[in-house]
């Protein structure tokens, strides 16, 4: 029997380390070589961790960098052109594996020579970090490709679709990490997301705040531009300026709007501005060319509609779409305290008690939920809106059911 020599174990060791970064970047191509193709626009990439000691802005202001912490894998950060990327973001979650495959691949098919050793230790450690990846694990907010990519392709059974405020944390830090590596667009990005995440749940001066800090986009990109004007049309309707939701709606349709999800996004805005301005046939005009649309932005323009019906007193409108929203809404939305709410008012018009109850549970249910999930400098807005929901429940008094509607959608 054959046992390794001492220069076999410094041969093993010393291409250890020097595969290490060639496997890491490999991977981290392999996701940017498809993000475009799954709907994410990347921001930066590279090796290491820690503090930058290489940074370069390539084309399209995305980052490589390489940290000081050099042999501690890779990172590829994308963010996505629509809200709702999740059916193609499987691409970009196995295009990681797929570059590690085409890799041994290569190795595996190389001529024998003087290079073998260093060769066959490359293929060996590339294929196990290639299975290490593949595997569906999970340990707190660090997740393996593959956990994702089964996440995705079983169409969120594993990851249900979730609200943007539960998600500030994972935000907050991505934003820590494109700060760390001056990304342009990722800067941009976390600052507006995290002032979307404050106006979903009723922290509008916060959004305000964030949305200062927004830099200008530092490319041009139709799509994110589109994003940038659903967040600030979504601040304008909150803050009282339903006229200037529907200027910057305009705005962005002028400007190029696909139908996508984003465009669609932009509809139920503007829908709500023309509620918040008291014409709800305008309001019906915009949700109707939501007909048909499904998923989570189905379920927002569910909450529009309800709210359109309570107003209009459509009973038929109501109970119908009431009873949609209860049984879709556990299956997650952008924003699930528009639901609560459209939920709450609803019962106070329903026919009977028992349906009165039904409702009334669920957008407990749904904003109970949101509490619990929600960080701890949320908590305190959604409670507000948990409170007002329980207090209904317990108010037999008539004039209930004709108070002004309040709402933070």
């Amino acid at each position: 029997m054959d046992f390794p020599t001492t220069d076999q174990h410094t041969i093993g060791l010393l291409s250890f380390l020097a595969w290490v970064p060639v496997v890491a970047i490999v991977h981290e191509l392999g996701h940017a070589l498809v993000a475009s193709t799954a709907g994410f626009r990347v921001t930066s990439f590279g090796i290491g961790r820690g503090r930058p000691i290489v940074r370069i802005q390539m084309p399209g202001a995305v980052v490589f960098h390489v940290g000081w912490l050099f042999f501690t894998g890779g990172a590829c950060v994308a963010i996505p052109r629509s809200p709702e990327s999740r059916p193609r973001a499987a691409l970009f979650h196995g295009g990681g594996i797929a570059a590690q495959v085409v890799l041994g691949m290569i190795l595996l098919l190389l001529p024998s020579g003087p290079w073998s050793p260093w060769i066959d230790a490359g293929g060996h450690f590339n294929l196990l970090v290639a299975a290490w990846n593949l595997l569906p694990w999970r340990v707190g907010r660090v997740a393996s490709d593959g956990w994702w990519l089964f996440s995705r392709l079983t169409q969120g059974a594993v990851v249900p679709h979730r609200a943007l405020f539960e998600q500030r944390r994972a935000i907050e830090q991505i934003l820590a990490h494109e700060t760390r590596v001056r990304s342009p667009i990722g800067i941009w990005y976390g600052h507006l997301m995290l002032a979307w995440c404050d106006l979903l749940t009723g922290r509008e001066a916060s959004a305000f705040d964030r949305l200062e800090q927004v830099i200008s986009l530092p490319v041009m990109d139709r799509h994110l531009s589109n994003i940038e004007a659903l967040v600030r049309a979504e601040a304008a309707v909150r803050s009282g300026h339903p006229m200037l939701a529907l200027r910057m709606v305009e705005a962005a349709a002028v400007d190029g709007t696909e139908p996508n999800d984003t465009a669609d996004l932009l509809t139920v805005v503007e829908a709500r501005a023309w509620l918040a301005l008291g014409v709800p046939f305008q309001a019906r005009r915009a949700i109707g060319r939501l007909a048909g649309i499904g998923g989570a932005i189905g379920r927002e323009a569910m909450s529009v509609t309800l709210k359109l019906a309570v107003q209009e007193r459509d009973r038929p409108a109501i109970h119908a779409t009431a009873y949609r929203l209860v049984h879709t809404s556990t299956q997650g939305m952008i924003d699930p305290i528009a639901a609560s709410l459209a939920l709450d008012q609803a019962s106070l018009v329903a026919d009977d008690p028992d349906t009165a109850t039904r409702w009334r549970a669920r957008a407990v249910g749904i904003a109970r939920a949101a509490v619990d999930q929600a960080s701890a400098e949320d908590k305190p807005s959604l409670h507000a809106v948990l409170d007002r929901i329980l207090h209904d429940s317990t108010n037999d008094t008539p004039t209930t059911a004709t108070r002004p509607v309040q709402t933070t959608a």
